[in-house]
């Protein structure tokens, strides 16, 4: 999967040992910009570790990512923040603020303070409550949230940062189906201004229906990667998961489905 006009996340030869394990060996990856690539794969198989490597946060141990060309490693942390956003699957917040702080949080990298926000800092903020249909959560207190509402919140903030990448791990296990729907189909139009969007995602009918590409890992090592229609097919998954599987056409896109061993 090559990154499409130079832009967007590309890492080379990421590799990662946690604890003395291969977590990471030595694999390629493309997030293109303007798409939605879905990192799917079975427990432990590195999706995590990866997201935390493209987005810089940590540091491999072998290889390099780039953004749009430029060394991720050698970027000032506040840049790195702004260009690119990271949606961790827990994220504590370690004060009781209230949602729309939370939110706020995403402006942080543009020079922000909680008490001191631009108008192009609240216009942001506003935008992403809106389009999380978060605003009734904007004055209640995070801890008092449940595990969705909250998810809901991070994705506001990923997107109030207004970054050229984003990378979500796992950001809608903890929504019902309607919200799923809606937090995906954010994603896709997040790429459709030419972000470069990275979801990890464990509902391959859910990567199926929005993803464009789909990178597959296993026990740290990329099994396939392309295009979603090309990728998410029964032999693929099935040497990968261990268990059978059909495709289903869900308005004439093939979606896998697991149905046993």
């Amino acid at each position: 999967m090559a990154v499409d006009g130079g832009t967007g996340l590309l890492g080379r030869g990421l590799a990662r040992r946690l604890a003395g394990r291969i977590v990471l060996d030595r694999i390629d990856v493309a997030i293109p910009g303007g798409a939605v690539t879905a990192l799917v794969g079975p427990n432990g198989a590195g999706k995590s570790t990866l997201l935390r490597l493209l987005a810089g946060i940590d540091r491999p141990d072998g290889g390099q990512t780039t953004l749009d060309g430029v060394h991720v490693g050698g970027l000032g942390a506040r840049e790195r923040a702004r260009r690119i956003a990271h949606m961790p699957q827990v994220a504590p917040v370690h004060w009781p603020l209230v949602g729309r702080d939370v939110v706020a949080l995403g402006r942080l990298p543009h020079g922000a303070s909680l008490d001191r926000l631009s108008a192009d800092d609240e216009h942001a903020v506003a935008c992403a409550i809106a389009r999380t249909d978060t605003a009734s959560l904007a004055g209640r207190r995070v801890d008092t949230l449940s595990a969705g509402e909250t998810a809901r919140l991070m994705l506001a903030r990923a997107l109030a940062t207004g970054a050229d990448a984003l990378l979500a791990d796992e950001p809608v296990a903890s929504l019902d189906p309607a919200r799923q729907i809606e937090a995906l189909a954010l994603l896709r139009s997040e790429a459709g201004r030419g972000v470069a969007v990275a979801v990890v995602l464990h509902d391959l009918a859910l990567a199926g229906r929005f993803a464009d590409h789909v990178v597959v890992l296993t026990a740290g090592r990329v099994a396939a990667s392309g295009a979603a229609r090309d990728v998410l097919m029964p032999a693929t998954l099935e040497a990968v998961y261990g268990v059978r599987f059909v495709l289903l056409d869900i308005d004439g896109v093939p979606v896998p489905v697991a149905v046993g061993r």
